[in-house]
């Protein structure tokens, strides 16, 4: 006579964790987050090298700073300039400077003129005020 034996199904052990692998992911984690919450809170918003003084815009306008073409397309990089009159020295200076950051984003640079700000920060590297640049405020 034969015995027919129904065998249970085992489920297969639970694969077992690396808590080495773990904890060491979690310290990397832990750091960059501290670093990345150091820089934000210690970061200046402007450049303590610079010499600044506060300057009037009448105009500003966007324009094209250099096109990047090649075989395969290309992109057109805009920023925008402001007419802006402010002291040196005082010396009277009414100079087009640049007010933003170079980008292929025209509407961006067009919104951000939207309000037609009226103030901006000079700012400029010492001994050399002829590389001034503009922030809006």
């Amino acid at each position: 006579m034969s015995h027919s034996h129904l065998r249970a199904r085992l489920n297969p052990p639970a694969p077992r964790r690396n808590f080495w692998l773990e904890a060491t992911f979690g310290l990397v984690f832990v750091a960059f987050a501290a670093i990345f919450i150091a820089v934000l809170r210690w970061h200046q918003p402007y450049d303590l090298d610079h010499l600044t003084t506060e300057g009037k815009t009448s105009d500003s306008r966007i324009v094209v700073d250099h096109i990047w073409d090649t075989r395969y397309g290309g992109a057109i990089y805009y920023r925008t300039e402001a007419l802006v009159s402010y002291e040196i020295d005082g010396q009277p200076q009414n100079r087009w400077l640049i007010a933003s950051e170079i980008t292929t984003e025209r509407a961006r640079l067009a919104s951000k003129l939207a309000d037609s700000p009226k103030t901006c920060q000079v700012y400029w590297l010492p001994d050399h005020p002829e590389n001034a640049k503009c922030r809006f405020r």
